[in-house]
């Protein structure tokens, strides 16, 4: 079914799950080995801590090119099987394979302290103890995970028949109950306690706050995650919201709503059922969201792994499905308008949106080198007209043309490899990989046959493949989540299209498992985080940051003649955004400062410029040190507040010496 029909399609599909497993394995061993010379650089900081390591620049192109590579490599392999002689190697491979998937499990055990959970059985009862287990994310997800194989091994062997799934599907029942279906979702997602997290909302809330202060973009201030989301919550906080950190998780909120929603009315439309909707969506509610849940997490901590980020292709897809049913222009005019402005909204993001749509579009052409050429100088011209537009009102509003390199000074560090993990020898991301391989390689041979195929599969695989390279880049479990729609959305489609196919249906039994677990373990754990009885105010300051909101207070009273404070301070953002203004320095949050070079810079500003007060944070760090170090020099120290020490330009005083701390 999805390979060429004169391949059995069983043990294809098995060389080509066994062809994923070696190939990644293989790239993750010879990286390793690539690597090993490559040192830390010396002028990053140490505080930084070991997730700003090397770079890895071999790690995406290996990644892509697997994509050749593993279909090749399963033809190998069943080449080699179809040959007595070397069925050996076969098994040879599988054995190996298993010896060092053997070897992560029991290099992973080996780290375990179990005389601490013994401890805690003796101590805690077997009760408590199984529920701090169910609270820890990973290894519950790693328990779920051989649930659902097992789950996979048991229907595919048994050959169970899901006929009645179909069935049901049918009823007239399901039709009734939608409005029911929505509300269930909201009550679902709504933390009525509106959890954030002060670092990852960092990275909006101090542009955001810099804006409004008068620092514009692209000219004085930078975000990392785009330009577009920016501007789009900005008359949201300027005229509706207090601009607060229970306020931006307000909006999630919102977004999370409208995305899930959306997913929902997609799949009812494209499968022509609510009822594989309603499984759908609580599949992806139960992976996307709960996954992230725990006594200490939520999703809501995580803006950049939101729709708010990543969600522009949910309403691309929906212009791929109409534009399927009706080819109307005017879908296939906004599939590629919202495309263009994705790269804008979020690059990276915008970029996978980009190339998805384009190569969905260029497949609706049939590739004709001519449609293909005008559809890529119709993205082109977008592109160039939202640089234009966007040139001219910044001109007119501020007097003088924006840098647009400022577009992307936060994301190039990102880029030479900073924060990123190296992808693990065996993961959960090769399933993801392989379900791209399958359905992409089944539409190759059904576009080769003259077969019409849904252009929303061409579009699932593409954007599904090229949004993996976020994981791919930052190989931690929290940014498979949001990655895992595309797949989801396939499984459900493969089911729904063929019902005869064992492995679909047993991958489609998988899939609920997984889900299912997920949901009755962590549920509970969700909602035991949520309070109704206290809904928290938008105004709300954690008591965690209650003394550096009083010296908010302190420095907003009086230095009021200072239009923008020069501080250093490990919670700068949140200091700022207390007090209502911008930091005098040309940055939002000392955290992206990771180059001692970059703090010299500040310091060397400092000595040039001589602000007359610097505010200095208590809490350091190297950042903190090599700053005192270098920038104060001709500065005392006049005051001592809460968080932080007033220091004065000028002549020493009285009251204190340069060494108080």
């Amino acid at each position: 079914m999805f390979t060429k029909d004169n391949y059995n399609q069983k043990y294809f599909l098995s060389f080509l799950a066994l062809a994923t497993l070696v190939y990644f394995a293989a790239a993750r061993i010879f990286q390793d080995w690539l690597y090993r010379g490559n040192k830390r650089p010396e002028n990053l900081f140490e505080s930084l801590g070991p997730l700003f390591a090397i770079a890895e620049p071999w790690e995406i192109p290996l990644y892509l090119l697997g994509f050749l590579v593993i279909p090749v490599l399963a033809i190998i392999f069943y080449k080699l099987y179809q040959k007595k002689i070397f069925k050996y190697f076969i098994f040879l491979v599988i054995g190996v394979g298993g010896l060092v998937v053997l070897k992560i499990i029991l290099t992973k055990l080996g780290g375990l302290n179990f005389g601490v959970y013994i401890d805690y059985i003796a101590n805690q009862g077997l009760g408590k103890t199984f529920w701090l287990l169910t609270t820890k994310r990973i290894y519950v997800a790693r328990l779920i995970f051989l649930a659902a194989a097992t789950a996979f091994l048991i229907t595919y062997y048994k050959n169970f028949s899901l006929s009645k799934i179909h069935e049901w599907s049918k009823k007239p029942i399901w039709g009734k109950i939608e409005p029911f279906f929505v509300v269930l979702i909201i009550l679902l997602i709504f933390h009525p306690n509106f959890p954030t997290q002060d670092h990852h909302y960092n990275y909006y809330i101090g542009p955001l706050n810099d804006i409004l202060s008068g620092k514009p973009l692209l000219y004085e201030t930078t975000h990392l995650y785009g330009l577009l989301n920016i501007y789009f919550l900005l008359p949201i906080f300027k005229f509706f919201l207090p601009l607060t950190y229970v306020s931006l998780s307000v909006v999630l909120f919102f977004f999370y709503s409208a995305f899930f929603l959306g997913l929902y009315y997609f799949l009812k439309n494209w499968l022509g059922s609510r009822f594989y909707g309603y499984l759908g969506l609580l599949v992806i509610v139960a992976i996307f969201y709960f996954f992230n849940s725990s006594p200490t997490r939520s999703l809501y901590l995580f803006p950049a792994n939101s729709p708010l980020r990543f969600g522009l292709y949910l309403p691309v897809l929906g212009l791929i499905l109409a534009y399927s049913k009706r080819p109307k222009t005017i879908f296939r005019e906004f599939s590629v308008a919202i495309s263009s402005l994705a790269l804008f909204w979020n690059f990276d993001s915008g970029m996978f949106l980009a190339a998805a749509t384009f190569i969905t579009l260029a497949y609706i052409d049939s590739f004709s080198f001519k449609k293909v050429s005008l559809l890529a100088g119709k993205f082109i011209s977008y592109i160039v007209a939202i640089i234009g537009v966007g040139s001219v009102l910044n001109y007119l509003v501020y007097s003088a043309w924006p840098n647009w390199s400022l577009f992307f000074k936060e994301i190039i560090p990102f880029g030479d490899g900073i924060g990123m993990f190296p992808l693990p020898l065996v993961g959960i991301f090769e399933i993801f990989v392989f379900i791209y391989l399958m359905v992409g390689l089944w539409i190759v041979r059904e576009y080769r046959k003259g077969q019409i195929i849904d252009p929303v599969l061409v579009f699932l695989v593409s954007y599904g493949a090229f949004a993996s390279l976020y994981y791919i880049g930052q190989s931690n479990w929290q940014n498979l989540t949001h990655i895992s729609v595309p797949p989801i959305l396939l499984v459900f489609y493969l089911f729904k299209k063929f019902p005869e196919s064992r492995f679909t249906r047993s991958a489609f039994v998988a899939l609920l498992t997984f889900a299912f677990l997920f949901m009755v373990v962590k549920v509970p754990v969700e909602f035991s985080n949520r309070d109704y009885k206290s809904f928290r105010a938008l105004t709300d300051v954690p008591a965690v940051n209650e003394e550096l909101y009083q010296d908010a207070l302190y420095l907003k009273n009086n230095f009021l003649e200072l239009e923008r404070l020069p501080v250093i301070h490990l919670d700068d953002t949140e200091l700022m955004t207390y007090i209502g203004q911008a930091n005098y320095f040309d940055f939002y949050y000392l955290f992206t400062l990771y180059y001692a070079e970059e703090v010299e810079a500040i310091a060397q500003q400092v000595q040039d410029e001589l602000p007359p007060y610097i505010f200095i944070g208590k809490e350091r760090d190297d950042r903190m040190d090599l700053f005192i170090a270098t920038g104060l020099e001709g500065y005392h120290k006049t005051e001592s507040l809460r968080t932080l020490d007033v220091y004065e330009e000028g002549e020493l005083g009285s009251g204190f010496t340069d060494n108080q701390s």
